[in-house]
């Protein structure tokens, strides 16, 4: 997001940090895990439970919940990204070892939707997105052996910024509200003044 122009800016998986490596974004939501930087300050605005998105042509739409055993051996949709970010979209680290069947790569979260509707694969995704891409034809199915994803708002610390500041206390207020449904606030609201430059983790 760039807040000297007022504009939001979408960016594809090749970039997890939105745009704030290079400076095109002044402050960003992120999805760790990121690499840290120096230049890098992000802090968690809350977790929510992952969930596998599947066709709802797909026997695995009938079921209640599942575990990452249960479907090693289906085709998944594989991000275009760095490789630790990809790995975890895939949770590469609860597989036991079991290589991951790719069936489609994609550059955006539009690119995979489509790609489980053309039953190319299935994937790994917070559980808030169905709230925004929910449809008869797809299927989301809660997950029972993986740890939460985060969203995060990241800035860069060489950077001293009002309106960074502001932005970074408005996130932090609206996340401790706890409105988005299955979600939790790691932390209850406080101003962060002069410390928004300074918070890492």
């Amino acid at each position: 997001m760039r807040l000297s122009d007022r504009r939001v800016h979408s960016f594809d998986f090749a970039d997890p940090y939105v745009g704030l490596a290079d400076g095109s974004s002044d402050v960003a939501f992120v999805r760790p895990p990121l690499l840290m930087q120096d230049w890098l300050g992000i802090e968690t605005l809350f977790v929510e439970p992952r969930v596998l998105v599947v066709s709802a042509n797909s026997p695995l739409a009938e079921l209640s919940e599942v575990s990452v055993e249960r479907v090693t051996d289906e085709f998944f949709v594989a991000r275009k990204a760095p490789e630790n970010w990809r790995n975890y979209w895939l949770a590469a680290e609860s597989r036991q070892g079991e290589p991951v069947r790719v069936g489609a790569e994609v550059a955006t979260v539009d690119e995979c939707f489509e790609a489980i509707l053309a039953e190319r694969g299935v994937a790994f995704s917070q559980a808030s997105t169905q709230r925004f891409y929910s449809r008869p034809s797809l299927a989301f199915v809660p997950v029972t052996d993986i740890p939460p994803t985060a969203l995060s708002i990241a800035w860069r610390t060489d950077v001293d910024s009002a309106s960074v500041r502001d932005f970074i206390d408005i996130a932090r207020a609206v996340a401790s509200f706890h409105t988005v449904p299955g979600a939790w606030s790691t932390k209850p609201y406080a101003p962060s003044g002069e410390d928004v430059r300074r918070t890492t983790g």
